[in-house]
């Protein structure tokens, strides 16, 4: 007698419990409107999303269609966004903000001239870009021009259009930003980055004081990673931190390319290189 009580009692609460799983959650009221799963209801207080900065969003791994988040640092008071399938959108699908950058444009590579490694922007003489072909000849194509098949215009400056994007092809394995910030402190940098199906994923950035050597000192997170196009996502990185980055004629930022395919095919993708400061 005693055994079959307890039979009954346990299929009692296995029953309750299937059938509160089967209905719809109600959160601050007993009847949850039947069209969704999950009804919050207050007028004291609200839903609070998870809350991160556009680094920590770009290193979500595989990110589900529809999934939505605060970026804390997008734009200037931080933004609301949701994963369309393709890229990051603001709540109602347009271009995210990109992450806050301090201080004044320095040097600007928008791409959208194809092929051309001329900055847009330079403020002080010195600035370019070159390439490490360490481990490969000199081959005419092996940095070259790609169109921007996305709608969104990922940290773009001054209002410009969307266009091409810079394509670095394996193997070459770096790219050198010469970025001189002579009279400029609280330097920043943002750029939009993707990637071929076999390019290189996970990237690292160092940064030079003497044009030669090369550090991550003092970069809270140097690395990044790369999303298949036309997946771009701005990443940024902040060296107000570093003194002896300001005022610094031989100022370098080297972008260090891991993994990918060793042959032309697999390639990084870059877009809207910008860097900023205040003068001194």
């Amino acid at each position: 007698m005693q055994v079959s009580k307890i039979c009954l009692i346990t299929l009692f609460f296995c029953v309750t419990k299937a059938n509160t799983f089967s209905q719809n959650v109600g959160i601050g009221t007993a009847t949850p409107n039947a069209s969704a799963k999950l009804e919050v209801n207050s007028n004291t207080s609200g839903f609070l999303p998870p809350r991160m900065t556009s680094q920590q969003r770009n290193s979500i791994l595989n990110p589900a269609q529809g999934l939505v988040l605060y970026c804390t640092d997008c734009g200037t008071n931080g933004e609301l966004e949701v994963y369309n399938g393709i890229g990051w959108t603001n709540i109602i699908g347009g271009s995210t903000q990109a992450p806050i950058t301090i201080g004044q444009l320095l040097h600007y590579w928008n791409f959208n001239t194809p092929f051309s490694l001329t900055p847009n922007i330079s403020l002080i003489n010195g600035s370019s870009l070159s390439f490490d072909y360490s481990t490969v000849s000199l081959t005419p194509g092996f940095v070259d021009s790609v169109s921007r098949t996305d709608i969104l215009i990922a940290n773009a400056q001054n209002g410009d259009s969307a266009g091409n994007a810079l394509r670095v092809r394996c193997p070459v394995t770096s790219m050198i930003i010469n970025a001189p910030t002579t009279n400029y402190k609280n330097i920043s940098l943002s750029f939009a980055a993707a990637k071929s199906s076999s390019g290189p994923a996970t990237d690292s950035v160092y940064y030079s004081l003497d044009g030669v050597n090369y550090t991550t000192a003092g970069l809270s997170f140097p690395v990044f990673t790369a999303y298949t196009d036309p997946d771009y996502r701005v990443n940024s990185f902040d060296f107000s931190t570093i003194t002896a980055v300001n005022n610094n004629p031989n100022f370098k930022i080297k972008i260090v390319f891991v993994g990918g395919n060793t042959l032309a095919s697999g390639n990084g993708r870059f877009d809207n290189i910008a860097i900023k400061g205040t003068h001194l």
